[in-house]
């Protein structure tokens, strides 16, 4: 599934034509790619013909299109030439970039070709860091939740990159933890819950027929606000994923423990008491438990629900840099209440509000320059 790449600008669409010719030849095919303008022109503008055929580039049978034909629901990345970021007329889109470069309808032909220019560097650069990004591990698309009749996700785009933390932070009752359970199929165990849409895992949609949620679950494995360790022992907690899945050596049960609760940070205090019931540790140590659990199968991924809202600080410290050492392998997708935590640990944060993904960016970004009012009240404390 190719990535898709649109530019838009607004008078005209000169300018976002000459960005889509000259990103399709400098992908060569990587990326699905389109261009609109708000007001388009009507027909295609002669001095931009001529200083694209300059450089070999025929974008004389293009023909101008407004948003409303070009889907940019949906669309990876979105390219503004020369516009306003905080237009309205643009829907969310999981990456947005803006690029001003000024409108050269009108102006001599030399001032067309620095325009070409400076856009064919701006696209060789755009190029060359798409193509370097780290691997996609989730690519969320047009997702709704339903509960009944009750909207609780709309329209979600997002995409979450393979090995890295990715915060998701809002009010309460904002979807976040639907966002999370949608994941991992845990809304199908809802019977009045409806998902429609699409998301990928690796590239596969994991909506699919064809995918069974035992499995699905086994590589995204997911971890809850209150530990939940079984009524068993502490060997007995992890050994259980294991089981079911057929691994029934004890020898080899004995190793996947170990390095499931040493991946967990929790041998050492464990080791000379794994029979002894797991209700026996505190809940610092539950809570790792739990972790060491969903880590014994081997997941892709590991969603954690608020994990640290009922430990004291030592034990929340500990989970964190469980976090950043566990991301070395793993994604982690993370939704939390507090605002210092997404700040300390989170690579990508998104803001939610009544089940919409408000907005999408770098961790430092999302906290210290918020392009979305809504996401600078929340951060600044004034609702939620």
């Amino acid at each position: 599934m190719k990535r898709r790449v649109v530019f838009v600008c607004e008078r005209n669409s000169c300018r976002s034509q000459m960005a889509e010719a000259l990103f399709r030849e400098a992908s060569k095919g990587q990326f699905e790619v389109a261009s609109a303008g708000l007001n388009p022109a009507k027909e295609i503008d002669p001095n931009a013909i001529l200083v694209m055929k300059e450089i070999g580039i025929d974008i004389s049978s293009q023909r101008p299109k407004g948003t409303s034909e070009v889907n940019i629901v949906g669309s990876d990345v979105v390219v503004t030439v020369g516009l306003d970021m905080s237009t309205d007329s643009l829907v969310s889109a999981p990456y947005k970039i803006e690029w001003d470069i000024p409108d050269p309808t009108g102006a001599p032909i030399e001032v067309y070709r620095r325009t070409r220019d400076l856009i064919e560097a701006r696209v060789n650069e755009l190029v060359k860091q798409l193509s370097a990004e780290v691997r996609v591990k989730f690519r969320i698309r047009n997702l709704w939740l339903h509960y009944g009749e009750r909207p609780a996700l709309k329209n979600i785009n997002l995409d979450i990159p393979a090995n890295c933390i990715f915060a998701i932070i809002g009010p309460s009752g904002c979807g976040k933890s639907s966002l999370l359970r949608c994941l991992n199929r845990m809304n199908d165990l809802i019977p009045d819950a409806k998902v429609s849409g699409e998301v990928f895992l690796d590239g596969v949609n994991i909506y699919d027929k064809g995918i069974h949620p035992v499995e699905l679950r086994r590589r995204v494995g997911m971890v809850f606000q209150k530990p939940n360790p079984f009524p068993m022992s502490i060997f007995d907690n992890v050994a259980y994923g294991p089981r079911i899945h057929g691994i029934k050596d004890k020898r080899l049960l004995s190793e996947i423990v170990e390095k499931a609760l040493r991946e967990a940070v929790l041998w050492d205090e464990v080791k000379d008491i794994l029979h002894r019931p797991a209700f026996t540790l505190s809940g610092g140590q539950q809570q790792r438990l739990c972790i060491a659990r969903a880590l014994a199968v081997e997941p892709d991924v590991l969603l954690l629900d608020e994990p640290c809202s009922a430990l004291d600080p030592a034990s929340t410290l500990r989970i964190e840099e469980l976090m950043l050492e566990l991301k070395e392998h793993l994604t982690i997708v993370l939704v939390t209440h507090n605002m210092f935590q997404a700040s300390r640990v989170a690579d990508m944060t998104g803001f939610m509000l009544d089940g919409e993904l408000i907005e999408v960016g770098s961790t430092s970004q999302i906290f210290e320059n918020p392009r979305d009012e809504r996401t600078d009240a929340f951060i600044r404390g004034r609702f939620g």
